[in-house]
């Protein structure tokens, strides 16, 4: 129930007023009280203190009880008081009980005055200090409670340090092994965080190879300290390492620090052989060049021998008559002893590779015709043949074919000679047995009558085969009467 109050035979408009305000507000259901915060941002590496400052603005008739003013934190779930304050006038700001023992001999508290706001001031800060903060004022109009918030988040950054040590296990390795990077430095916050960088010899674009995990300390910064093993090939040689350390608030490659050039090594591949001049005939008399090179780190030594061709008898590790100079071998007013397989042979201390090339040396004629001694090559079953001015022994396949008939042909004349003999002593001694049945067989004469003997004549055999006698008979003459 309100009431006017007059002084003396006026009335006290004022009061009137106030009371007039105070319906038109409750009829609205709307209050005019209004505070504000505003985000934290601290540097670590600049500063270590974090000031809350929540401003107020309240009519008269909104009454704030003592200690309704109130800095709370996300702890979890849920907010909890950290510092209560009062209205000017009113009681002292204290830390609660609660975390007295986290913020009690770090905080400074300042009651609101005629400016209306309690600031919270925290000095020293820890990693658990960042987070989310409110500030919530409890207030009442005629008699009814009323709750006002607004947060403020305590966000912790850090620049990120150049890295406090880098070391690589070696700067001399073979293709196929690992090297060791350690690197260790405090890289700031938020995120921070470690990465390697390989820079090649002859680049000047850095490639990441290695990102690593974030850790948390008290100081609110990323500590970070790593070690990784990195795979070396052949290319990798002359190239760097560069550790950096990194945070979202830096552009590129952050603070780094960079190791000695690494150096990788490696056997030789297979040589390669070119000729001067560039073709695979050469001619009595000329010049050749052999150059031999092959990839390899420490550089190849190199080697030449010779295997000459299987018409000339040679030795091998004897070069035609010439000394290899390095990895050049020059041959000068070569022969037809100089045909033949040439052998470089790289090697070093990691491994040997080489590389066959063949020479053919010819020689150069006017007349085809005409015999030289590059068809004194030629074997006995051989026929030398010249295309294009060179001498080629080509074996002949009619040779033997000729030497296999031959010998057919004694077989065969042997044959039908033999069997000619046999024919011709068959012959003869069938002859024999019919003329001596024939005698046999003849009678013999009577009386008065003269037997007639038969004549008979020997026949030698002028042919080597035996004697046979040849039977004639006589016919009688009749008689006379």
């Amino acid at each position: 129930m309100y009431t006017l109050v007059r002084s003396g035979s006026c009335v006290d408009f004022s009061a009137f007023r106030k009371l007039l305000l105070t319906f038109i507000t409750l009829g609205k259901g709307a209050t005019s009280l209004t505070l504000k915060t505003e985000d934290v941002v601290v540097n670590l590496q600049d500063n270590t203190r974090v000031s809350l400052n929540c401003t107020f603005r309240k009519e008269n008739y909104e009454e704030i009880e003592n200690r309704d003013i109130r800095w709370q934190k996300l702890i979890r779930d849920s907010f909890e008081d950290v510092a209560i304050f009062s209205l000017p006038g009113g009681k002292e700001p204290y830390i609660t009980p609660e975390v007295e023992n986290v913020y009690g001999n770090r905080t400074d508290l300042v009651a609101p005055n005629s400016s209306l706001s309690a600031l919270l001031i925290i000095s020293n800060v820890i990693c658990n200090d960042e987070g989310v903060y409110r500030c919530r004022i409890r207030y009442y109009v005629n008699l009814k409670e009323f709750n006002e918030y607004s947060n403020s988040s305590v966000i912790f950054t850090g620049k990120a340090k150049k890295p406090n040590l880098f070391q690589i296990s070696s700067d001399e390795l073979e293709e196929k092994s690992s090297v060791g990077l350690n690197c260790s430095a405090d890289v700031g916050a938020p995120k921070g965080n470690i990465k390697i960088w390989k820079l090649a010899q002859n680049s000047n674009t850095p490639e990441l190879i290695y990102t690593s995990k974030e850790i948390h300390t008290e100081n609110c910064t990323n500590s970070v300290n790593i070690s990784h093993m990195y795979k070396v090939m052949r290319g990798d040689s002359g190239a760097l390492f560069q550790c950096s350390s990194q945070n979202s608030y830096n552009d590129g490659v952050g603070p780094s620090l960079i190791s000695e050039r690494i150096s990788v090594f490696y056997g030789p591949d297979e040589p390669s052989v070119l000729l001067n001049p560039h073709k695979s005939s050469f001619y009595v008399g000329e010049n050749i060049t052999l150059s031999c090179s092959a990839d390899s780190n420490p550089p190849s030594n190199f080697t030449w021998t010779f295997q000459p061709t299987k018409h000339f008898h040679g030795i091998k590790d004897i070069l035609c008559t010439n000394k290899p100079i390095g990895s050049k071998l020059m041959l000068q007013n070569i022969q037809l002893d100089c045909s033949g397989e040439y052998t470089c042979t790289a090697s070093n201390g990691l491994g040997r590779r080489f590389k066959n090339v063949s020479i053919n040396v010819r020689v150069r004629i006017d007349n085809p015709q005409t015999t030289t001694t590059g068809c004194a090559q030629c074997g006995h079953t051989e026929t030398c043949q010249y295309k294009n001015g060179e001498a080629h022994c080509i074996t002949n396949a009619w040779i033997p074919v000729a030497v296999i008939s031959i010998v057919i042909s004694l077989i065969f004349g042997i044959a039908i000679t033999v069997l000619i003999k046999q024919k011709i002593i068959n012959e003869g001694k069938q002859s024999t047995n019919s003329s001596y049945l024939h005698i046999q067989l003849s009678p013999s004469r009577q009386s008065g009558t003269e037997d007639l003997a038969p004549r008979a004549s020997t026949r030698e055999s002028k042919d080597g085969f035996p004697p046979y006698e040849k039977i004639t008979e006589t016919q009688n003459e009749p008689e006379s009467t």
